[in-house]
Formats: C-alpha cells, structure tokens, sequence
C-alpha cells in the first residue's frame, strides 16, 4: 500500500488569534511547543490557539526580535528597546543596561554550553547560565554608527559574531577580534561545514575557517534557517523587494519553493 502526501498550510491572524500580525520571530523548543515573538509581546500556540504569557505580560515585554531556550529549560526573549528577559518554572529575571547588559536594544539570543550570547545595538554581551554574571567583550567602535552585532554562531569549538556595520569577529571574552570586513550580514547558519550568511543583497556560502566566499546566491534578506530531512530550507523576506518567499538548497542550486507550501 502507498499513501499520497500533500502538504497543508493554514495561515493565522489577528483575527484568528494572534497578539498582532507582525510577528518577527518563531521558535520550538524542546517540549515541541511554538512560541511567537511579535511587536503586541510574547504568545504561546495552545490546542484552541494562542494565549498570552504571563511573564511577558508582568514586565510589559514587547517588539520581540529573538527567542531560545537554554540547556535547562529556560526561556530566554529578546526585546528591541526592553532588554532581555528570562522565565523558568521557578524565577523571573529581567536583564538591561543597569545590570550590564551592552544595550536595551537586543536583537539577537543565542545559547552554547552554559552562556547565552546576546547581540544588542552596541555590542556583545555573554551571559554565564550558573550565577547570571555579564561580562561585555571589548571592541572597536566607528565614530559615526553604533556597533550592532546581528548574529552569533559557533565553529570548531569557537564562537563569532557578525554585526551590521563592522564585518565579522571572533568572540573572546576580553575582545571582539576582527576576521573579515563583509558587512549588512543579517543572519548566519552552519550547515554541512559551510557558513550561510544573509546580507542585505544576497545569500553567501563561506568557508568557516577562512571566511572567504564559496558561493553567492542572489536572494537577499534571509532570515531564518532550518533542516528537515537532511534538507536545508531558507526563510527571505526582502525589506524593498518583493523577491521573498521559502528556499530550499539542492545540490548546490536554490530553488522557491513558496508555490509548494502554499505560501502566496
């Protein structure tokens, strides 16, 4: 017996449920849940739909760029202007300027081992997951914008940072070391020991150890990567263009795949 498949997409709303349609991030986390970031605060998918979070809701915690979830269950948000904030089963912790994070402005989290990295407007804080210390590595600032760090990732037991403006570095806990001077990076993935990074105008494929460029796709804007089924899938929305939509990678050659999500 054989079973056709077919792929099924239903769209959601505010008027369905969501907080607000801009929604800016999603994320799964271990459990299987469906967290969703928007400019209204912080949602959960539930059976019947979407509640809101109470622990976002008690600091009035909006404009969410990032989410992730840390090696012990505990949930971390990243608010663009509010700081960052943490919930587990048992505590509730805001994190901003006065407590030492580098800016209220997060836009990006990221979890390895036991710290959270955390990208904001003006540089690069690590968090430790064992008594929530913050430590704000050194770096280099141009006089006529700030320092915004974008995305982290790590390779061959070593962390890195990207940043708007500035290029790409190698995170230290002292010091932002400086690799590369590719700038408007938006996003990064490690995938198959290649670095994916989304630019303001196009998708590069890099090497990892010496940065330099592999392959150029143009599709500009990616946001968001995922594998499935040994398959790496791409999210773009361009910010002027209308060249958007959902990318899948296959032997070397990108292909839009929105027609066959259902995605308009």
């Amino acid at each position: 017996q054989s079973f056709s498949q077919s792929i099924h997409t239903q769209f959601y709303t505010a008027n369905s449920g969501l907080l607000s349609n801009n929604v800016s991030k999603v994320f799964i986390d271990s459990k299987g849940s469906l967290w969703l970031g928007s400019r209204a605060g912080l949602a959960k998918k539930t059976v019947n739909g979407f509640e809101k979070v109470n622990q976002a809701l008690q600091y009035k915690f909006n404009n969410i760029y990032d989410i992730t979830e840390d090696y012990q269950q505990g949930m971390w948000i990243a608010g663009y202007g509010h700081g960052l904030l943490y919930f587990d089963k048992k505590q509730t912790r805001l994190f901003q300027e006065k407590d030492g994070l580098a800016s209220n402005i997060v836009r990006s989290i990221k979890n390895y081992g036991n710290r959270i990295y955390v990208g904001t407007l003006s540089g690069l804080s690590i968090i430790n997951l064992n008594d929530f210390s913050i430590i704000n590595p050194s770096f280099k600032k141009h006089p006529q914008y700030d320092f915004t760090v974008t995305s982290t990732f790590q390779f061959q037991n070593k962390i890195f940072a990207t940043t708007l403006n500035d290029g790409i570095y190698e995170v230290t806990d002292k010091q932002l070391i400086k690799l590369s001077d590719i700038k408007k990076v938006f996003s990064t993935f490690v995938y198959q020991n290649q670095l994916f990074a989304g630019t303001e105008k196009e998708l590069l494929v890099l090497d990892p150890k010496t940065l330099n460029t592999i392959k150029t796709y143009s599709i500009p804007s990616v946001w968001e990567y995922v594998v499935v089924n040994k398959q790496l899938y791409f999210v773009s929305s361009g910010i002027f263009e209308t060249k958007g939509g959902i990318f899948a990678l296959e032997n070397d050659q990108v292909f839009n795949v929105s027609k066959r999500f259902e995605i308009p």
